[in-house]
């Protein structure tokens, strides 16, 4: 662990556009040769009808912001700096999330949650603090996330769509990070074992 922050300190107001995502039940961190729970691109308008995912809010992290997705995108907007989780999917263990980003406005973290409890607000999480471009893994133990590990890039989801993959396979975290329209790397971009911890939860995004 290399330390830890408060919850609150990971986002800041801001505006997300989630562009699609997809979760597997994962056995390789590769989505290709995982069982798929579901994808979802948003472009019926409606990411609450359950066709293919259910997205709610965390009502339980201080105030509540919005989520729209009625233009195609999944568009999350916090109004303050409490952090913002949507949530989908069925209790997993091993899973691959993976997710297309572009933050609208302001600044703070877009990450993926993974063995997350939206009651007790534990999980892992894998993203990128659009501040400094630096990537990161956390351990959210309520009420503060520890950082686990964490590496400068060039990625700039301010002006350009990203790309984050987080995969959880027994005890191995992965993160992969890169540009839309560009391969996915071979290695992911930060590892970290995490040998004793949560076992299982639902997917999400912040």
């Amino acid at each position: 662990m290399l330390g830890t922050t408060n919850l609150s300190r990971l986002a800041t107001s801001l505006s997300l556009s989630l562009l699609a995502c997809c979760l597997t039940e994962a056995q390789e961190p590769c989505l290709d040769i995982a069982s798929t729970v579901f994808c979802d691109d948003f472009s019926d308008g409606d990411h609450t009808d359950g066709m293919p995912a259910n997205w709610q809010l965390m009502t339980n992290l201080g105030t509540l912001g919005t989520a729209d997705s009625t233009g195609g995108d999944l568009i999350l907007t916090q109004p303050n700096t409490d952090p913002q989780v949507a949530f989908a999917g069925t209790e997993q263990d091993d899973i691959s999330i993976r997710s297309q980003f572009r933050q609208v406005e302001g600044s703070g973290a877009i990450a993926l949650m993974g063995r997350l409890d939206p009651v007790g607000r534990t999980a892992y999480q894998g993203g990128i603090d659009t501040g400094d471009s630096t990537i990161y893994l956390v351990r959210n133990d309520d009420p503060f996330a520890r950082l686990l590990v964490s590496k400068a890039t060039d990625l700039n989801p301010k002006v350009e769509d990203v790309v984050l993959q987080l995969d959880i396979i027994g005890d191995e975290l992965s993160l992969f990070a890169w540009r839309a329209g560009e391969a996915m790397p071979a290695e992911p971009s930060l590892t970290r074992n995490i040998g004793g911890g949560y076992d299982s939860g639902v997917g999400g995004v912040l």
